[in-house]
This record gives structure tokens, C-alpha cells and sequence, in this order.
């Protein structure tokens, strides 16, 4: 049974398809040409509602989605944290839903992303919430037992895609560089003191929509985006790159996106170039764990969103845009077969952690 929250949001499904492909990334230079539109997200315009008739929930959009993560929390005896349309914050456990509430989900506000995420216990939600203080945004913290929430601390802008180190005891963040938080005391230390890397002649540069993911050993591995310059005079592409940060420094371990760490080592999965790809931290063993899936006319479809480990690190969920009106797929990957099965179709949802 999926509880609906009464105060959410009214969406019209004509503004799914148009707002489908905002950009989330920083405003590239005039002459810039992208790649891909990878980090096209849905900007979700929450005063459309001209009247009853004209406009549907957007949980009752979802509802099928939302109904196959209960069942599957309870098949499963585990936890899993999901956004739908990437604002509103769910919680399934043991086949119930509760909805995280993560504050004002306007996009007016200055942190209009809640970036929410689970911790390795799956008992608490760490999320981005608004600050009393104009521009200023907070780490808060629900413990879902209880369902009260505290904050953690307050950042200077949008923290970025936090997450939970593997003994739950810091979250890593975003704030003018990449730093962490101690979830017992707040205690704030610097990882990378700024976030603007140059490795040959080539910048790096972080944004908050970017993967930062502990590995077991407290080194980071983190998603920065860099300009490859083209055959055209004045135009860049943008490339994805995965870098680990150790000791205060990083190193470039591959081209790819939406690094993914394993709870049961540190293989690191992410999107490569050739399909879903695992790799050490060092860089060795580098394999293809999956290629992109295929539509009934045999088109590949674009590999897209978060990648998340199943608890037992058998299992990956991975995602695909697969038309312009925020019907993206998600997939179950079988680690040890190769086999992808098909999770959930023409969704907003993301699964976010599984625990």
C-alpha cells in the first residue's frame, strides 16, 4: 500500500515532456559542444496547475513504479531510498513507503535538490534542505525508525551528491571543495581542497550533480567533467572522467560516469565508453560488465542515471533514457550471469540506494 502525501505537488504531464532535458550542468562556454545530454535532468515546474481537470498527481503517474519497489523492498528484506522526478524523497522498507520530507520542493529555493542518501545501516536518510540564511543550504538527517530529523550542518551553497562513508560515521559534500562532515559531532575536515584539478594540460572541474563515493579504505572516487578540444577552431567536447582522491590529491583512473562502489570491495562500476564497466582502484582488472540494453528495433538505448550495488554486491541497478518525455528504464543486472531484466519502464524514479 502506497501512503500518498497530501501535500505534494500537482504536476502537469504536458510539463514532464517539455521540461524533460534542462540542464543540470554548469552553462558551458557559447562554442562548447556536448557529447551527450547525459546529465539532462527533468526540472520539474511546480506552479503549473491551471486547474483540477488540466493537471495529475505525479505520485499517481508513478504509482505502478512505486507499488513495484514496495513489493520488492518486502521480497527482498531490505531498504531502498528513490526520488521520483528527483524531488520527491521515498523510503521503502518491508513493503512500506514513507515520504521523506526534504522541505519547500519549489525550485525557487537555493537549494532546490534534496541529493538524498542512504545510509550503509539503511536506517537513516541524509538530505539537502534549505538554511534559515539566504543562499545557505543544510545537511539534515532523518532517522527513519523514529522519523525525526536533525541538522547536520550548514553549507555555503548546494552541497552536491552526498553520501555515507562505509561505517556510517562522515558524509562527504561539496562546499568550495570536497569535504566531510562527522555525523556524530559535525566536525568538518577538507578531502580536496578545491575542486578545479589540472592533470597535463588537461581542467577538471565538479558540479553537484557529480558522483562522490567512499571507497572502503576512505578514499573517495568522484565523477569531474573536462573540455577535450575538437577539429573545430574554438569548440570543446565534454568528457565524463571518474578520479580517485587520496591524501588530499587525485589521480585519473578512466573516462566514465556514475562511479559505484561495491559493499563487498572496492570495485568500482561505472558507465564506460563500452557499456557498463567495472575496474580497481588502482586501475587494473577493467571489464565490460554489461553492454547498453536494446530496444524491440534493436537501437541501443543511452545508459543514463544512478548505478547502485545491491547489499549483497551481486546485483546492479542501472538506467536508460529511452524517449525526450522522462521515460527513462531501469534495470536489474545479474553480475554473475551477464543477464539485465527490466525493472521499471517509462519512469522518473530513481533508486538512489539499496541497503
Amino acid at each position: 500500500m502506497v501512503r500518498v502525501h497530501s501535500g505534494l505537488p500537482f504536476i502537469s504531464l504536458n510539463l514532464l515532456a517539455q521540461l524533460r532535458r534542462q540542464l543540470h550542468e554548469p552553462k558551458p562556454r557559447m562554442n562548447t559542444v556536448f557529447r551527450n545530454a547525459r546529465a539532462a535532468i527533468l526540472l520539474i515546474g511546480l506552479t503549473a496547475a491551471a486547474s483540477g481537470t488540466d493537471t495529475t498527481s505525479l505520485l499517481e503517474f508513478e504509482k505502478r513504479g512505486i507499488d513495484r519497489i514496495s513489493q520488492f523492498s518486502a521480497t527482498e528484506h531490505s531498504a531502498i531510498l528513490f526520488t521520483v522526478a528527483d524531488r520527491l524523497v521515498g523510503f521503502a522498507k518491508d513493503g512500506q513507503i514513507h515520504w521523506i520530507n526534504s522541505g519547500d520542493i519549489s525550485h525557487t529555493r537555493a537549494c532546490g535538490w534534496p541529493h538524498p542518501a542512504l545510509s550503509h545501516d539503511g536506517l537513516r536518510v541524509a538530505f539537502v534542505t534549505d538554511s534559515d540564511r539566504p543562499k545557505h543550504c543544510r545537511i539534515a538527517i532523518e532517522d527513519m525508525p523514529t522519523g525525526t530529523q536533525r541538522e547536520l550542518i550548514e553549507t555555503g551553497g548546494d552541497p552536491g551528491e552526498i553520501s555515507w562513508s562505509w561505517n556510517d560515521a562522515e558524509i562527504v559534500f561539496l562546499d568550495g571543495g570536497i569535504s566531510a562532515v562527522s555525523v556524530g559531532e559535525g566536525r568538518k575536515r577538507a578531502l580536496l581542497p578545491f575542486p578545479m584539478k589540472r592533470i597535463g594540460n588537461l581542467r577538471f572541474s565538479f558540479w553537484v550533480w557529480y558522483p562522490m563515493q567512499w571507497l572502503h579504505n576512505g578514499d573517495l572516487v568522484l565523477e569531474l567533467n573536462t573540455e577535450i578540444p575538437t577539429k573545430e577552431p574554438g569548440t570543446y567536447q565534454e568528457q565524463s572522467n571518474l578520479l580517485v582522491v587520496s591524501g588530499g590529491d587525485s589521480r585519473l583512473l578512466d573516462v566514465g560516469s556514475q562511479p559505484a562502489v561495491s559493499p563487498s570491495s572496492d570495485r568500482i562500476a561505472y558507465y564506460g565508453r563500452d557499456g557498463i564497466v567495472s575496474i580497481n582502484p588502482d586501475g587494473t582488472q577493467r571489464i565490460v560488465l554489461a553492454k547498453n540494453p536494446r530496444t524491440i528495433a534493436f537501437l541501443k538505448e543511452e545508459l543514463f542515471g544512478r548505478l547502485v550495488w545491491s547489499p549483497d554486491g551481486k546485483r546492479l541497478v542501472f538506467g536508460t533514457i529511452v524517449s525526450e518525455n522522462r521515460a527513462d528504464n531501469l534495470y536489474l543486472l545479474n553480475l554473475k550471469s551477464g543477464s539485465s531484466e527490466q525493472f521499471l519502464s517509462h519512469t522518473s524514479i530513481t533508486i538512489r540506494g539499496w541497503n
